[in-house]
């Protein structure tokens, strides 16, 4: 990715870990985060408040996936035959120094 020209300004990884080791890259090749380039994980996990710097990242709710999937399989358990269903959680954006906000500008055709 920091081979590419125009380098990217931002990036957006699948996980936390990706996302760190993009932040280490980065370092070692002078690219400035977020100044230069923006990044965001995925998961929370503890290294994401720990890397330097501190890692924006969408946190997933375990608790949440974990009781939806047990009250499916008691359904399933107690007879429920229903099709399978496609269910949608919650995530929340964690805004951390990784990322550098801008104003959004609208352009209007």
């Amino acid at each position: 990715l920091l081979a590419i020209r125009p380098p990217p300004t931002a990036v957006v990884v699948a996980t936390d870990l990706m996302a760190v080791g993009i932040l280490f890259a980065a370092h070692e090749a002078g690219t400035a985060v977020p100044h230069d380039m923006s990044v965001t994980g995925f998961d929370d996990l503890h290294i994401a408040r720990e890397s330097t710097p501190a890692l924006t990242t969408v946190r997933n709710h375990p608790r949440d996936m974990g009781s939806t999937a047990v009250q499916r399989l008691i359904a399933r358990l107690d007879g429920d035959e229903s099709p399978a269903q496609h269910v949608r959680l919650g995530v929340s954006l964690v805004i951390r120094d990784s990322t550098r906000l801008e104003p959004v500008h609208e352009f209007v055709a």
